[in-house]
């Protein structure tokens, strides 16, 4: 019985995870017509909520598998008060083991599903989830690290560490000055989306719904980690209305996040960017990460 019970709890959880994705993406794509009334009145007009998985009478299994890898690692991830759904000591090569995965499955099941999709997206957006993955495997390291370093309790590879003891109540000012670059190196290895594909068939495809769960799974990674804000125990509520609080609360930084925060972040680096010459142009993410480390060091033995 109680097997079941957490088998349900697990299912539901996932698809309501599915389901916020979903409706952040519909309010994005809102947002994407509203700016581009002119060009795309007739997508939008032609536009319904009609899911085709199918692809010539096939499902692409590699897509749908990638699709639940990524829904997958919303286990691991603490919301708000909640801890996490599945708790290990290893979560964070869990985390991205799943990534991989997801990312390896991804381009193959895309291939399968669609050629003409696959043709149409560019190197970086094929590669936005292993970026997110591998970044998130050196932070990750550099806390695991630091929460040794410092004797904070909870397991030294597991997000539920990062967010019951913020570190940003831990860390000095190199701390501090090191958890803003990581935020904003992880804010722009986050996937996103520069271009608008959805509906354009009038449908959500599975493709689409991979393209959803993937930035926002990796929003609330990023929240988790670095702004684990506890609204209902501040207010001093306990019980159902302290989880109901903070667990809502969670996803509204995640919104913030995934829809302004990130794709502002994401912008002003591209503009920096492109006055880069083009063999250079991972050099200032790769300053970033470095100082980033660096201050989280200086921090922890200064």
């Amino acid at each position: 019985m109680i097997f079941i019970l957490t088998l349900f709890s697990g299912l539901t959880l996932i698809l309501f995870v599915l389901s916020i994705s979903l409706f952040f993406m519909i309010l994005e794509e809102r947002n994407f017509f509203k700016n581009n009334r002119k060009k795309e009145d007739s997508k939008t007009s032609n536009c319904s909520f009609t899911y085709h998985l199918m692809y010539e009478g096939h499902l692409p299994r590699s897509l749908f598998i990638a699709c639940i890898s990524q829904l997958i690692v919303s286990l691991f991830i603490p919301m708000g008060t909640l801890p996490q759904f599945i708790s290990t000591s290893a979560d964070i090569f869990i985390i991205v083991f799943l990534m991989l995965l997801a990312h390896g499955l991804y381009i193959r099941g895309v291939k399968s599903f669609s050629k003409d999709r696959y043709q149409s997206m560019e190197n970086k957006e094929v590669n936005l989830l292993f970026n997110f993955a591998i970044v998130l495997l050196i932070v990750g390291g550099t806390f695991s690290w630091y929460i040794l370093n410092r004797g904070l309790p909870g397991y030294i590879f597991s997000i539920d560490a990062y967010s019951a003891m913020p570190l940003w109540r831990v860390t000095g000012l190199f701390g501090k000055a090191g958890l803003v670059l990581f935020f904003i190196l992880l804010s722009i290895a986050s996937p996103g989306r520069k271009i608008s594909r959805l509906c354009a068939n009038g449908v959500i495809r599975l493709s689409d719904i991979f393209e959803a769960v993937s930035p926002t799974i990796c929003s609330a990674i990023i929240v988790a980690m670095f702004m684990p804000h506890k609204i209902g125990i501040a207010l001093g509520f306990t019980g159902v209305t302290m989880f109901t609080i903070d667990y809502s609360c969670f996803w509204i930084e995640v919104f913030f996040l995934q829809i302004i925060i990130s794709p502002l972040i994401k912008n002003h680096y591209l503009k920096y960017k492109v006055k880069i010459p083009y063999n250079f142009n991972l050099l200032p993410a790769i300053l970033v990460g470095l100082f980033g480390f660096l201050f989280m060091m200086m921090d922890l033995y200064l």
